[in-house]
């Protein structure tokens, strides 16, 4: 087969959309919690590392934080994250800050012997 005819035939399936504008690809509406959920795992896995935080206890806020995550996920799949999910998004963030933090000072339990 000559060239031009290879070329063609592997030009031939590409479909033209006429030239039109795509549609904009828009990220899902930042709930604001990103940030919160953020100092949240790094005060997580500091608490982790001094040893004020047991390895059950991490992963149980891990875990915690996750349902917060998926909740602001199906808050965001319609495209709008109302006022009233914003502000239970960083309400549940904010106390789950506050419950690592609680964590974090509670006294450590003394080592079994």
């Amino acid at each position: 087969m000559p060239a031009i005819t290879i070329v063609a035939l592997l030009l031939a399936p590409q479909i033209w959309d006429g030239g039109g504008r795509a549609e904009p690809v828009t990220a899902p509406p930042a709930s604001g919690i990103g940030p919160i959920l953020g100092d949240t795992a790094r005060r997580v896995r500091d608490g982790r590392r001094s040893g004020q935080i047991t390895r059950p206890q991490a992963r149980s806020l891990r875990r915690d934080a996750a349902v917060i995550e998926d909740l602001s996920d199906r808050y965001a799949v319609d495209g709008v994250v109302s006022d009233s999910e914003a502000a239970e998004l960083r309400s549940r963030a904010e106390a789950q800050r506050g419950i690592v933090d609680a964590q974090r000072l509670a006294p450590t339990p003394p080592a079994p012997r």
